[in-house]
């Protein structure tokens, strides 16, 4: 089992008081690629610059940047005590070992420092225009797949954030923000088989046919799933409590969330 930080522990077990349970974490489901910043021995640097971010999924999809010029930032800034990785919204991105897919989920915690313009926090496109990916874009939620990217979401429900987004065979878009629903990405359509050929992910930035391109994060991503499927609610929620809990947002979570008042169990 992957190694939690013991300030998250505590706090859940302070937080839950039922100490005999054992928490769900990303590893009781199969993930695609997934990326911790708060794992150190799953991130390599030197001065503080990440050369690799290790996948944490078993799959070895690691992030690679091998320009010192681009590389993100670990070890200076934290969310709820725990070490996250900082992106300069200029030069800073990371090349995955992951691609794109018709059937994928995508969910991250990230933390905006700069909302104006596009912030892409992971994305593919091929030079069809046939694109996967999430983030920003002028303080809106915004997302992508297929032949769809043109339309932004609903105003962003905070900062820091949880994100989750969906694209599947269906051809169906979905989008969550804290849990909540995006009413504008509510099973929106798109058209997209060309989209299992999209090349690899890059984190913090856009990979358009093999180039970093414009909109890059300026801000924090701290924690990055990808699962090769639409991923069920009951999944969604339990990843959105175990993210939640973990980097301190459990106040952003709606009431009626099934992981407001206890984080998820196994």
């Amino acid at each position: 089992m992957p190694s939690m930080h013991p300030a998250w522990l505590g706090s859940l077990a302070a937080s839950s008081g039922n100490g005999g349970d054992v928490l769900w974490t990303p590893d009781q489901i199969s993930n695609y690629m997934w990326f911790d910043s708060s794992d150190a021995s799953t991130i390599t640097h030197s001065s503080g610059l990440v050369s690799q971010w290790d996948d944490k999924s078993g799959n070895a999809r690691n992030a690679t940047q091998v320009s010192a010029s681009s590389q993100p930032i670990t070890g200076l800034r934290t969310l709820n005590g725990l070490n996250a990785i900082d992106f300069d919204g200029s030069n800073d991105y990371m090349v995955t070992g992951g691609s794109a897919d018709l059937d994928r989920t995508m969910i991250a915690v990230a933390q905006y420092d700069s909302t104006s313009g596009i912030s892409v926090i992971a994305g593919s496109r091929d030079s069809t225009n046939q694109r996967s990916y999430f983030g920003q874009q002028n303080g809106r939620n915004k997302v992508g797949a297929g032949n769809y990217g043109n339309t932004s979401g609903d105003i962003l429900e905070s900062n820091p954030i949880i994100h989750v987004f969906t694209h599947g065979s269906d051809l169906k878009i979905n989008s969550w923000m804290n849990g909540n629903k995006d009413t504008i990405y509510d099973n929106a359509s798109f058209s997209g088989p060309g989209i299992g050929s999209v090349q690899p992910y890059y984190i913090g930035t856009l990979n358009s046919a093999g180039t970093p391109i414009g909109p890059r994060v300026d801000g924090l991503i701290c924690e990055l799933n990808f699962i090769d499927s639409v991923i069920s609610e009951s999944d969604r929620q339990k990843f959105e409590g175990y993210l939640a809990w973990k980097w301190g947002l459990v106040a952003d979570l709606d009431a009626s969330h099934p992981y407001k008042f206890s984080p998820p169990t196994v």
